[in-house]
């Protein structure tokens, strides 16, 4: 709770309690989401799909999310983020209805998840980072308000994989059910309650040529894009291997309590790193996990694999933070955070949609998912690596008599 006290602190100009709610709003959300979330490929396994069927899933969902994220941006527009949250958390209580009680697994029922997820992910997504960008200071302070955001989150989904695990095997699958959906309805009493909060954008959103015209801008993106390769195959793939591995929800349930306090110290230390150190911090972090795909590729003992688990959790915000924090900045600099938080989802979902239209490809997905994994981290740091200048062309500077 410290952390929570610390990141409304500090900020100007709006009510405390407001922001204790809409952030506790969030924690009850992610723990409610995250008893589930990490199950869902090995519960539609379990209930009768195939790895095709599973990949096909995340790839339906992908290819409607990528457009409904401007649909949420005009939603969020019109009709203010918190009635965004509201519409998502409804489609996400639809989804785990309909996905926790299957039957018979058909394609039909397939898509309708897939068209549900896409959904909650983009009306929850583009108005959540949207206010968190309204709320999240200055520009100096970007990183520091990152860190402290991940590690706030960190705690709820450490904490509701492992509950989620204990339902499931003690109790059953309609239990988990009643349990997701009563923490998710729980999260909007917070949330109705706000009053002050900044809940519609208040400047004209821009054209893509307007918002892209920054190279700094374009970096940020593409880094998000490069990433988000990495991020699919290790949050989705990389539990279904270890699952198929150990044959037991125990042995999945342990990655995120593998995903600790370390993890959580670490979003704190790297939010705090100086802006002209981010770029170092990103490719190092970025190397760190690429080594470690390597190692996975190459080893055939599960302890390896458990570690390698730890390690990436550690590494993985000191690529994480710098990328969302000049994500933060070009929102402030742009004056248009919707569109900011639009374009970070788009930049997922659509390189997440090539990675499982790829592997639709292949009969076993996991060694191409995790070379996938490492070019996407090797592109970021070559990305990075390489000055601005030579990338994108600068935009011609302005004189003023």
């Amino acid at each position: 709770m410290r952390a929570f006290h610390f990141y409304h602190g500090h900020r100007m100009g709006m009510h405390f309690s407001d922001f204790w709610l809409y952030e506790l709003s969030m924690w009850f959300h992610t723990l409610a989401h995250s008893l589930v979330n990490i199950f869902i490929p090995i519960l539609m396994l379990k209930s009768g799909y195939d790895i095709k069927g599973v990949v096909l899933f995340y790839l339906l969902f992908n290819i409607i999310d990528v457009p409904l994220n401007f649909v949420a941006r005009t939603f969020v527009r019109l009709m203010g983020a918190r009635f965004s949250i509201v519409v998502a958390t409804c489609a996400t209580i639809a989804f785990f209805w309909i996905f926790l009680r299957i039957h018979e697994p058909t394609l039909t029922i397939l898509f309708l998840l897939a068209a549900l997820a896409a959904v909650y992910d983009t009306f929850y997504w583009v108005a959540h980072f949207f206010l968190f960008m309204e709320s999240g200071g200055t520009s100096k302070q970007a990183s520091n308000s990152t860190g402290i955001m991940y590690a706030v989150r960190q705690g709820a989904i450490i904490l509701g994989p492992a509950t989620g695990a204990v339902i499931l095997i003690f109790f059953s699958q309609t239990a988990l059910l009643y349990v997701t959906i009563a923490g998710l309805l729980l999260s909007l009493v917070p949330l109705i309650a706000l009053s002050t909060l900044p809940d519609k954008p208040q400047n004209r959103g821009l054209m893509y040529g307007e918002f892209f015209s920054l190279p700094q801008g374009k970096v940020a993106f593409l880094s998000t894009a490069f990433y988000a390769l990495h991020d699919a195959v290790e949050s989705t793939l990389f539990p279904i291997f270890i699952f198929l591995l150990f044959k037991s929800i125990e042995s999945v349930a342990i990655i995120p309590i593998l995903i600790s306090v370390a993890a959580m110290i670490t979003a704190l230390m790297v939010g705090r790193i100086k802006p002209r150190l981010r770029r170092l911090a990103l490719i190092l972090g970025t190397l760190a996990i690429a080594s470690t795909w390597v190692v996975r590729l190459v080893a055939g003992d599960p302890t390896i694999y458990y570690a390698s688990i730890l390690l990436v959790s550690i590494c993985v915000y000191f690529v994480l933070i710098p990328i969302d924090s000049a994500i933060f900045e070009h929102a402030l600099r742009t004056r248009d955070p919707l569109s900011a938080s639009m374009y970070r989802n788009v930049a997922f979902m659509f390189t997440n949609a090539i990675l499982f239209a790829v592997l639709m490809l292949f009969l076993n997905i996991f060694e191409p998912s995790f070379a996938i994994a490492i070019a996407g981290l090797l592109a970021l740091g070559v990305l990075h690596l390489i000055p601005m200048k030579f990338i994108f062309r600068q935009p011609p500077r302005r004189h003023h008599s």
